[in-house]
């Protein structure tokens, strides 16, 4: 009976046992060591689960106009531009998981900027999700601590989460 309970135990040890291993962390293709605890906050998964991209939680300040890429996803934009325009700041191709918040900085003035989706892929404005042309930007009004929120729900659509502020169609 003691021989039967001492392989149930064995047993159970190793098939537990792959579920406590560590997880390998790399960096530009170099080993750095291993992991056993994860916490990953503004993490980009793509739909196939090839790829995962993370971006810290801490704000990034933008002064002139950009292409945000997807290692931005998750992170609030402050823009406080440098020049009487706020340029246009062009969204990466709408991937699901995606979320991107951009927020008017500047110290003061009602200088605006806009946010355009990737090509021809949409934005939903609307609260009733109406869709703006395909690739028509968002224009912020211009004041400070206005903001915008951007989800992609739908591969190739953005959807706004939150909204401060009376942003428009751009066009």
């Amino acid at each position: 009976m003691l021989k039967k309970l001492v392989l149930v135990v064995l047993l159970v040890l190793i098939l537990a046992l792959p579920a406590f291993a560590s997880v390998g962390v790399k960096q530009d293709g170099t080993m750095q060591g291993t992991a056993t605890d994860l916490n990953i906050i503004g993490a980009y998964v793509s739909s196939d689960g090839s790829t995962i991209a993370i971006a810290p939680g801490y704000p990034v300040v933008k002064t002139t106009a950009d292409t945000i890429t997807i290692a931005d996803s998750g992170r609030t934009i402050i823009i406080t531009p440098i020049s009487a325009s706020g340029g246009i700041f062009t969204l990466p191709a709408a991937t699901v998981g995606q979320v991107y918040t951009f927020v008017d900085g500047k110290a003061s003035g009602t200088t605006t900027f806009s946010v355009d989706p990737y090509s021809t892929e949409i934005i939903r404005f609307s609260i009733s999700g109406t869709a703006l042309d395909a690739g028509d930007k968002i224009t912020s009004p211009g004041q400070i601590g206005d903001s915008v929120t951007l989800r992609c729900g739908v591969t190739g659509e953005w959807i706004i989460g939150n909204m401060k502020g009376s942003w428009a169609d751009g066009s």
